[in-house]
């Protein structure tokens, strides 16, 4: 049936969307607050962090990677708009979002 084919479109296209890398999502004005707001200005804390993002292989990997090392080593507030910035572009990245 038609539904049937456009769903499966739809699984391609968000299979290929979650398939970029974080680091190529974050644009400069994300990257300043990412920089500024949960990273202290520590420009090497940011491209390690994104970079072993990218190498994982599933979202929850990645959350846990969030909470247990970034959340407690920064001290970010979970319900800061920069965290929840951060944490959307991680599920973009793996599909989902």
């Amino acid at each position: 049936t038609l539904n049937e084919k456009l769903k499966v479109g739809a699984n391609e296209v968000h299979r290929k969307l979650s398939s970029r890398a974080l680091k190529d999502m974050i644009d400069l004005n994300k990257r300043f607050v990412l920089l500024n707001d949960l990273f202290k200005g520590n420009i090497e804390a940011l491209s390690s962090s994104i970079s072993y993002i990218d190498s994982l292989d599933n979202f929850t990997t990645a959350e846990a990677f969030v909470k247990t090392e970034l959340t407690g080593k920064y001290n970010w507030d979970e319900n800061s708009q920069a965290v929840r910035m951060f944490m959307k572009l991680v599920k973009q990245k793996f599909g989902e979002e």
